[in-house]
């Protein structure tokens, strides 16, 4: 009962770790297209351009920032996993976090 307990609070940790990602990924995306929209409605073409530019900078800034994250979050619960498991008494399981497929960052 102890490993299941473990492997529960890894994989909960995980899975909102994970989500929260696709989050703040689909939120820098849709900044993205607000911001590009806008930018769009500028009539000199050097600003436009920079606002375009802009626009994709911060969008790639906050992906940047959101896997950072994930990759942070993601260290610490299999971190906190391999302590539960030395709580349990329970030999090395065979499962890393080098298990993982992650997203890539540029996505």
């Amino acid at each position: 009962d102890c490993m299941k307990i473990a492997v529960e609070k890894r994989e909960n940790a995980l899975l909102s770790a994970y989500n929260t990602n696709t989050d703040k990924i689909k939120i820098a995306r849709e900044t993205r297209k607000n911001d590009l929209l806008s930018a769009w409605t500028i009539i000199t073409t050097k600003e436009r351009r920079a606002g375009i530019n802009q626009a994709w900078i911060k969008c790639k800034q906050s992906i940047k920032s959101a896997q950072l994250e994930l990759l942070n979050t993601r260290k610490s619960a299999w971190m906190q996993f391999e302590t539960d498991r030395k709580q349990c008494n329970v030999s090395a399981t065979g499962e890393s976090e080098t298990l993982e497929i992650l997203p890539e960052a540029g996505q």
